[in-house]
């Protein structure tokens, strides 16, 4: 007997199922990428517990004949493609033809459909990749998809699930995107018999901006427009006054599909960079157009990453429309299907000058040849103790306004993170002066206003207790907005409306495995927040309380969210360097 041995059916196909679908949400966004392609203007996604149990896409869009509903479920059937040069003129969301055969090969699946030359629809069952009925069926114009027990078929895969309402949130961001780039379909979704998103048809370029940043936040943005043969380019991007904590408020487009790119996300952060600090990102929506035989869009199963043949030139377009943009900081009406052009100011501020003034100090510089490729700064491994706890430290000196230098026991030199050995001292004190389960919390005199994306209200709303417990009080106030009547002590005395802000884009944007990695993911937020930062000054009776205090708890060698504290290089170490 050989060793090569040739799989069956039913193995490839669940290899192939677990390249594309990863979650209920890989599910969501196929679905509803098949519906748009159908042509669809009112899409309906229906859930139960965050589509572990069922997901269901209904549409209005062309439905299918009945020997393409079946033939939908074989692998690389597809209308989109017939010869090898079709894949260089890719034009639509879904090509390869595997998105339905890879979700029945890990689910139930139900298929009604009806075409507008049918008198009668078609309804096809398929289990486990095999199909077990084919019948009439009654219904309207359009197809319904309904997929149940997700995984059912696959323990293995079905494990690494999340729970329902981690799993809604991830649904929450596929669907957040859709009217970003197809403004002209209405999109709604409910879990269960509540509604968790409503997005309706607008001819308005910002309201589905609103959808997923917020009215107030929206409206504030400044268009992006800029055309260069063969490019073109346009979008929102926030004034450097605007940003967030990391990139979840961060979409990119090209040709309408939702991308994952490295050298977009570079790009952005070159044109933003010294006008915003580094730990803060700009609120952005990019879309591309580029010439399909310019592009590759057959490089990942999940069609989530493109290769652009020209990535310097696609480089510079986006740090010329970013910074022209925000040059010109004029708000106007930008057509999500067109480009339109924006006029130069007519009127001019104290404010607006200087900021212009800044801008042009910034960008009148020879920036970086956009050429190479944007890197991420390399980091260089080195010696850690994470489980060593020392009996003493004495501070010597602090090092580039970010780290303690420490002498512990036997000359071994200890290289403290400031601000994470102050977070690892939070954190422990919050747990320590939890009264009962809580975290002690400050009435505010005045609430104020929170507004959201439907995404986040969403994840919001699903953990009001949680966040309660963490010392937040919100009250919704509509359903794009809460009303912040607590904050945790600890906040008493900082910006803690920009804080709160921040917590909910960091925590929307989580993966968490439940409600206590979340209750704990807040609690390590908050400490974050509180505690110094890198670059503030410390003095050394400063810095050896800190260190004093440290050493007083039971895990002072990581954060709380798993980072080293400190690193340790001993003498003999320091001895072998020298050659000694």
């Amino acid at each position: 007997m050989g060793r090569i041995n040739v799989l069956p059916p039913e193995v490839v196909s669940q290899i192939a199922a677990g390249e594309v679908i990863e979650r209920p949400a890989s599910v969501v966004k196929e679905l509803i990428e098949n519906s748009i392609d159908a042509g669809a203007r009112r899409i309906l996604v229906r859930l139960e517990d965050g589509g572990r149990k069922l997901i269901a896409v209904s549409d209005d869009g062309c439905g299918m004949e009945p020997e393409d509903a079946v033939a939908a479920f074989q692998r690389h059937a597809t209308s989109k493609i017939r010869t090898p040069d079709d894949l260089l003129r890719v034009t639509t969301m879904g090509f390869r033809g595997e998105a339905l055969p890879s979700i029945a090969a890990v689910s139930q699946v139900e298929l009604i459909t009806r075409s507008p030359d049918q008198d009668q629809g078609v309804r096809v069952e398929v289990e486990g990749g095999v199909i077990k009925s084919v019948e009439t069926a009654a219904g309207p114009v359009g197809t319904i998809v309904s997929v149940r027990n997700l995984f059912f078929n696959t323990p293995a895969r079905l494990k690494f699930l999340r729970s329902g309402a981690s799993e809604t949130n991830q649904i929450l961001a596929v669907l957040t995107r859709i009217p970003l780039s197809f403004p002209q379909v209405t999109l709604l979704a409910q879990q269960g018999e509540r509604e968790i998103f409503c997005y309706h048809s607008s001819e308005d370029p910002r309201a589905s901006v609103a959808a997923a940043v917020g009215k107030d936040c929206a409206y504030q943005l400044v268009p992006i427009t800029l055309s260069r043969s063969p490019y073109r380019i346009w979008g929102f991007a926030s004034p450097p006054s605007l940003t967030r904590p990391n990139r979840s408020h961060q979409w990119f487009f090209v040709n309408r599909r939702f991308v994952r790119s490295r050298l977009i996300a570079g790009a952005v952060t070159h044109a933003y960079h010294g006008l915003i600090p580094d730990d803060r990102q700009p609120i952005v929506i990019l879309h591309l157009e580029v010439p399909p035989e310019l592009l590759d869009v057959n490089v990942h199963p999940a069609k989530l990453e493109v290769r652009f043949h020209r990535e310097g030139d696609i480089q510079q377009l986006i740090v010329d429309a970013i910074r022209s943009a925000l040059t010109a900081g004029v708000p106007s009406v930008l057509s999500p299907l067109q480009v339109v052009a924006t006029s130069p100011a007519t009127t001019s501020t104290p404010e607006l000058t200087q900021f212009r003034a800044l801008l042009r100090s910034k960008f009148d510089r020879t920036p970086p040849s956009p050429a190479q490729p944007f890197q991420d700064p390399q980091t260089v491994a080195t010696p850690r103790l994470s489980s060593v706890r020392p009996s003493r430290l004495t501070a010597v000196a602090q090092l580039a306004g970010a780290y303690i230098l420490a002498e512990g026991p036997e000359g071994t030199l200890f290289i403290v993170s400031q601000h994470r050995a102050h977070e690892r001292y939070l954190f422990d004190q919050i747990i320590q002066k939890m009264e009962g389960d809580e975290v002690l919390r400050q009435n505010l005199i005045v609430p104020f206003h929170l507004e959201v994306g439907q995404s986040q209200w969403n994840f919001v709303h699903a953990h009001l207790g949680i966040l309660k417990k963490a010392g937040f009080v919100l009250e919704p106030f509509g359903r794009s907005s809460f009303l912040v009547r607590t904050i945790p002590a600890l906040f008493a005395r900082l910006d803690y409306q920009q804080f709160v802000a921040d917590l909910i884009d960091e925590l929307s944007a989580g993966d968490w495995k439940g409600k206590t990695d979340l209750f704990r993911g807040v609690l390590a937020t908050v400490a974050c927040r509180a505690a110094i930062k890198a670059g503030d000054p410390l003095s050394l009776p400063e810095m050896q309380k800190l260190l004093d205090d440290l050493l007083t708890l039971d895990a002072p060698a990581l954060c709380p969210h798993g980072q080293p504290v400190l690193i340790a290089i001993t003498k003999d170490e320091l001895d072998r360097r020298f050659e000694r």
